[in-house]
């Protein structure tokens, strides 16, 4: 695949450095929900170079999930989520190794889950909060 300059390239990088660290996550979380649903087509279609690609770019945002923890500030928190980021790698190891598409699935489960707890949390905190 070549790599041209586009438009929408540059309004998404763009958006992407202009965002905030919420919408960076929800975008992370996104793109790791996309990424495996592919990888999940593609095992379907037996196409094992491109399931692995995208198991592959699904781990690598997995990765920077982790890596964007704070474990001083949120200590609790931060390892729950990281014993959760680990259990959803060994879920893609052996989804990528092997043809049970159940592993697959439940990363997707799990990420899914993330993704709507984090934005949850996130649109109750732009929540004005009401004096009484």
């Amino acid at each position: 695949m070549q790599n041209k300059k586009t438009p929408f390239g540059a309004y998404t990088k763009t958006g992407v450095i202009t965002a905030s660290r919420e919408k960076i996550l929800i975008m992370l979380y996104d793109g790791a929900i996309r990424f495996l649903k592919m990888a999940i087509t593609a095992n379907d279609a037996k196409n094992l170079p491109e399931k692995n690609l995208y198991v592959g770019k699904t781990m690598d945002i997995v990765n920077e999930l982790r890596a964007s923890l704070n474990h001083k500030e949120g200590e609790d928190i931060a390892a729950n989520l990281e014993g959760l980021y680990d259990f959803i790698q060994d879920r893609l190891l052996k989804g990528s190794m092997g043809n049970d598409p159940s592993h697959l699935s439940e990363a997707l489960g799990i990420l899914t889950t993330l993704r709507s707890a984090w934005d949850q949390a996130i649109q109750s905190l732009k929540q004005p909060t009401v004096a009484k």
